[in-house]
């Protein structure tokens, strides 16, 4: 399937923004707002689930629709012609993806005088902004490479799982290395870290 532009460039767009819409939280959440927030699993679990099921289900009950009127409107303005192409001016919703993602990363970055709701409510619109990127990149597939549509579905899945390992491994050896340095460092400095890290967070 990499021979095929029209399934490649959709396909690198795809994997780029699921690493963005979810394996960034899912691979930073944990640790930042335990950290910042002070949250248990429990409250974390919560806070990763709740923001991006609420913004995924409104991508997915909405950007089908919208998509497929882009597409009749293009037909009924060319003599009943139907392009795949009229689906991808839908695309630019997906803005909201690195939108949220700003959103979520200006939160966390003064946290001190901003909430928990603040980083939920930037991976919300991330997240309605990567499902409306995944209903286009697939309904784009699907339609250009009619009839056979199912090996190039497989296509950007098989991207997305790559990504989502990869991240994964990025994320364990860096926190791997982050304990390597700590225990090797001096007994000194060891110390000075970890009752910096136990002194509370003063309120604003």
């Amino acid at each position: 399937m990499l021979k095929y532009i029209s399934i490649l460039i959709p396909g690198l767009y795809y994997m780029i923004s699921f690493g963005y819409g979810t394996v960034l939280f899912a691979a930073t959440g944990s640790s930042l707002f335990a950290k910042f927030y002070h949250f248990n699993v429990a409250q974390t679990g919560l806070l990763l689930s709740i923001p991006l099921l609420i913004g995924c289900l409104i991508g997915e009950f909405n950007a089908g629709w919208v998509t497929d009127y882009m597409v009749y409107r293009y037909a009924k303005k060319n003599d009943g012609v139907q392009k795949p192409e009229a689906r991808l001016d839908a695309i630019w919703l997906a803005l909201l993806l690195p939108i949220g993602v700003l959103i979520d990363g200006v939160c966390l970055t003064h946290y001190k005088t901003v909430g928990w709701i603040g980083a939920a409510f930037g991976m919300g619109i991330a997240s309605l902004g990567l499902q409306v990127a995944t209903t286009v990149v697939y309904a784009y597939c699907t339609d250009v490479s009619h009839p056979t549509p199912s090996p190039l579905i497989l296509f950007p899945r098989k991207r997305e799982r790559l990504l989502t390992r990869l991240c994964s491994v990025i994320s364990h050896k860096a926190q791997k290395s982050q304990q390597c340095l700590i225990h090797s460092a001096p007994s000194s400095l060891r110390s000075s870290l970890s009752t910096r890290e136990s002194q509370p967070t003063p309120s604003p």
